[in-house]
């Protein structure tokens, strides 16, 4: 489920994907000028990474870029316009992945124990303060 800005009809907010929805194969879900770089890669008999390392490549990011996994329990997540109007909502189960691309969000806790992942792009820099609370 992909989310887009009420006020920039091609800006993309956020997604979820589901782990019942994933496809075979290897599937970017991300946009090649997007900060982060998100796949699925589900039953792929051919698949293999070889042993490589990356170049150095410098990169400049304007905002930060988010992905969580859900791993245990279960949580709700809001997504928020770039104007800081609420958009919608969804639920996320073991397994799911969500990606804020601009915008807002929020989490709620709905079960007793949640495990989650976070992933965001870098580098942090703790002397800047980079969320408004909406």
């Amino acid at each position: 489920m992909k989310i887009y800005s009420k006020i920039n009809k091609d800006l993309k907010i956020g997604e979820i994907i589901k782990i019942s929805d994933l496809k075979e194969g290897t599937n970017f879900y991300t946009a090649d000028d997007d900060f982060l770089q998100v796949a699925s890669i589900s039953k792929n008999d051919k698949f293999e990474i070889k042993p490589h390392v990356h170049k150095e490549n410098i990169r400049h990011t304007k905002r930060t870029q988010e992905a969580w996994i859900l791993i245990k329990g279960n949580i709700k997540i809001d997504f928020f316009d770039i104007d800081n109007s609420y958009l919608s909502s969804d639920f996320l189960n073991p397994g799911d992945l969500s990606i804020l691309y601009n915008g807002g969000h929020a989490f709620k806790k709905e079960s007793n124990e949640i495990i989650l992942y976070e992933i965001k792009n870098g580098p942090y820099d703790p002397t800047f303060v980079d969320k408004i609370d909406l």
